[in-house]
């Protein structure tokens, strides 16, 4: 039941990034690849996203009480995660323009920060008899914001940060057609367990 509940909150919290990003991160990484200049890019791109976190923020209540079904437990990790998304976007932003850059150092590092985050954490909280679905659901959340501490040195090389409304008139079409392939293939391995937050018991959910 624990694993079915904690799903129910880490499910919907992984799969927001990836609907809301649009593909405008596919986009900057090859702008970065191409040696766009970094001011405009993360300046005009991270507005988008600043913009689309906004929006976010309006239907956080109503979809974590979509998914919650009343679970208090759940509710609140899930408002908590889905008002991080302008947070959460602006990492995938900078870790599309580190991998263009070919900062494979910083990249590998955010890749690692989650796991072993939720890996050591959970191990240590369960020899401690401390494991339970708020401290597992705390390390997920901890761990996805740790991934972007170490993409953020790549802002010494954008300054100052511009805004350019070209850029963004070429940036979200490109990102868009992206955006369909991604969602698509994500979806194999995702919408299953989204729809079965609310089709089966957390029991149900956590053994499948």
């Amino acid at each position: 039941e624990g694993r079915g509940t904690l799903a129910a909150i880490v499910v919907p919290l992984s799969v927001a990034p990836i609907l809301l990003n649009f593909g405008i991160m596919q986009f900057a990484g090859k702008e970065a690849a191409r040696g766009r200049r970094l001011g405009p890019l993360i300046g005009s791109l991270g507005a988008v996203y600043l913009g689309i976190g906004a929006c976010a923020l309006l239907l956080a209540v109503p979809t974590a009480g979509f998914f919650a079904e009343g679970r208090e437990t759940v509710e609140v990790f899930l408002i908590i995660g889905f008002c991080l998304l302008p947070i959460i976007l602006q990492g995938q932003l900078l870790l599309a323009v580190n991998s263009g850059l070919q900062r494979w150092r910083w990249v590998i590092g955010a890749q690692l920060i989650p796991a072993l985050t939720t890996l050591i954490g959970i191990v240590t909280l369960y020899v401690l008899g401390e494991l339970t679905v708020t401290s597992a659901a705390t390390l997920v959340i901890v761990g996805a914001l740790g991934a972007i501490v170490p993409l953020v040195s790549v802002l010494k090389r954008a300054m100052p940060l511009e805004i350019d409304s070209a850029l963004v008139r070429e940036g979200v079409p490109f990102g868009l057609k992206a955006w369909l392939g991604t969602v698509a293939s994500y979806a194999n391995v995702r919408l299953d367990q989204l729809l079965m937050i609310r089709w089966v018991s957390a029991r149900e959910l956590g053994l499948y």
